[in-house]
């Protein structure tokens, strides 16, 4: 499951989101090998983001990308945040909603939605 369309740009180690507190960057791993990666934002003390999130595409539709998120819920959770929100294009949307996600709005004509879920 990918949220976005992949950036043109180029892996830079050194940008800002790396150093920031408030940004996490999970990878996730199959064995030995990377299948997926993850990128939360804390916005408060209670709400955060899911920025990015991808799966490699010979593991997409095995149920590794609901893994992922249910485990990132449960860091989340761990953390003290409660809310979730999600910018996602519409191919992404039901992947979210089979995991309880609610959707808030759409952005018209780009065909992308924002999503959240409340953690109990």
């Amino acid at each position: 499951t990918q949220t976005g369309d992949p950036l043109d740009s180029a892996y830079d180690p050194n940008h800002e989101v790396f150093r920031d507190k408030e940004h996490f960057h999970f990878v996730f791993y199959k064995g030995h090998e990377i299948i997926g990666i993850l990128h939360v934002q804390f916005f408060n003390e209670k709400v955060c983001a899911i920025i990015s999130m991808a799966i490699d595409a010979p593991y997409q539709n095995q149920g590794y990308g609901t893994h992922l998120l249910q485990l990132i819920e449960k860091w989340i959770h761990d953390q003290g945040r409660m809310g979730i929100q999600v910018h996602s294009d519409s191919k992404a949307v039901n992947f979210y909603k089979k995991s309880d996600y609610v959707v808030n709005f759409r952005l018209l004509p780009a065909n992308e939605c924002m999503l959240s879920k409340w953690l109990s």
